[in-house]
């Protein structure tokens, strides 16, 4: 057949046909992946009020709970100044801080049923 031009796979299009395979290659890969790329976080979980959480009620033990919210910290100067401070966050508006002190954030979790749980701490 003299205007034969073959089917759309054949070899007279490499260029095409290497571009298509890389594509599909790339949506497989995402598609593999995806799913290491959730926030599994528990966006509805217990929060932090005047440095305590409790879990009371809560019931959902297989997701991770974040720690943001309004912890306890002592400041230790020549005498220690207890009050609370958002975390994460800046220590903006907070009682002064000295310019020598040491610091301690406190947080009392309450409500947990017996078992093992881990603290995820992501460097800073």
């Amino acid at each position: 057949m003299a205007g034969h031009r073959g089917s759309f796979w054949s070899s007279d299009r490499p260029q095409l046909r290497r571009l298509l395979y890389g594509i599909l290659v790339l949506v497989l890969l995402s598609i593999l992946c995806a799913p290491f790329f959730r926030n599994t976080l528990a966006s509805d979980g217990p929060q932090i009020r005047n440095g305590v959480m409790s879990f009371a009620g809560w019931t959902q033990w297989n997701r991770p709970v974040p720690l943001n919210g309004e912890w306890r910290i002592d400041l230790t100067t020549p005498v220690v100044v207890r009050t609370t401070v958002p975390v994460p966050g800046p220590w903006v508006d907070a009682t002064p801080i000295p310019a020598q002190a040491d610091a301690t954030y406190r947080l009392r979790v309450t409500d947990l049923p017996p078992g093992l749980y881990r603290l995820y701490v992501p460097s800073l």
